[in-house]
Formats: C-alpha cells, sequence, structure tokens
C-alpha cells in the first residue's frame, strides 16, 4: 500500500512538473533576446521561452499565428535534406534550400510557393518567399519565410498565419520585428 502511494506521489510529481514546460511571457514591447537571436517585441504578444532552438512569439496562439527566428549553425540549417550552407550561396538558391526542408515537415510536403524575392535579413542579403497550404482540415494558412546567410549560419525568420484575417492583420507586425531583428 505504501508503494503504491509512493508510485503514485512521484507520477503526480513528474505530471506536475511537465505540465509547467510550455512556459509563456506576455510581452511589454522591449528588447527581447532568446536563442542567440534579438528583437524589439511587440507589445501583447506571448513569448514560448520553452523553445530552446528558436524565438518564437504569439499573438493568438502557435496554430493560429506566430512569429518564429532562428539562428542555426551551417551544420544544423538542414537537417532533414542534410543539403549544406556556404558563406557564398545565392539568396534564391538559399531560398529553395530553406523551402525544401520545410516540405520536409509532416503535413507542409503541399506547400505552394507564391513568390520569392530578394530581401535584406538581419543586415545581410538574402530571400523573402510567400508560402501557402492547408491543414489536413481544410484550413488555410500563409507563411512568410526569410532568410540570410550570417556569420556563416543561416539566420531565419518565419511568420506563419490562417490566411483569413490572421495573416493581413498581423504580417506587418511580423515586418516590424523582422527590420530589428539580429544575432545576438
Amino acid at each position: 500500500m505504501i508503494m503504491a502511494i509512493k508510485k503514485w506521489a512521484a507520477l503526480l510529481l513528474v505530471a506536475s512538473s511537465l505540465s509547467g514546460c510550455a512556459v509563456w511571457t506576455k510581452l511589454d514591447g522591449g528588447q527581447l533576446s532568446h536563442a542567440g537571436v534579438s528583437i524589439s517585441a511587440p507589445a501583447d504578444w506571448m513569448h514560448l521561452a520553452a523553445n530552446r532552438d528558436a524565438l518564437t512569439i504569439t499573438r493568438d496562439g502557435l496554430g493560429v499565428q506566430n512569429i518564429s527566428i532562428a539562428y542555426l549553425t551551417s551544420d544544423k540549417a538542414f537537417p532533414k535534406t542534410k543539403q549544406s550552407l556556404s558563406s557564398d550561396i545565392a539568396p534564391q538558391e538559399l531560398a529553395q534550400r530553406v523551402i525544401g526542408e520545410l516540405r520536409q515537415q509532416p503535413g507542409l510536403a503541399s506547400l505552394e510557393v507564391k513568390q520569392i524575392a530578394p530581401a535584406t535579413v538581419a543586415g545581410k542579403p538574402g530571400f523573402r518567399a510567400l508560402l501557402e497550404w492547408r491543414n489536413d482540415r481544410g484550413a488555410a494558412f500563409q507563411r512568410v519565410v526569410t532568410g540570410s546567410v550570417v556569420d556563416g549560419g543561416l539566420f531565419l525568420a518565419q511568420f506563419h498565419a490562417l490566411k483569413r484575417y490572421f495573416y493581413e492583420r498581423d504580417v506587418k507586425t511580423f515586418d516590424t520585428v523582422l527590420a530589428g531583428a539580429k544575432r545576438s
């Protein structure tokens, strides 16, 4: 009986510690640095501190819209496609490799590329791509993906939102965040 109580107590301890893994912080509009990236954070958005690989923020929930900015070392830039990253890669080629990597993620194989254009990202020549897809329930999404090579690694900023209402409402916020984003 005592052994059973100890097991239940241990399970409750584990469950309670796991429930706190997704640590959210409400943003006040100041500077935010996380995962090797620094931004001027938009007020009233939330920061997901539990994501160690990228700075991730949202206003209404990750499945509704989010901004994710990451600095990936060259050996971690393309883990699924195993492509290489070089400092002299052309922005158009970099865009194709990033999109190829995204298509390896579950649910994104049918990603449609609507536009790819040159852009300055983190002060370096890069690309800006507009992508669209539908999830398995038919909801339409748009994603802006921007990237450049910074200090030999991939600086990647993405904005993902439901196409209806949320994309148009929040893409300007992404552009403002991106304009001040840098490697920290």
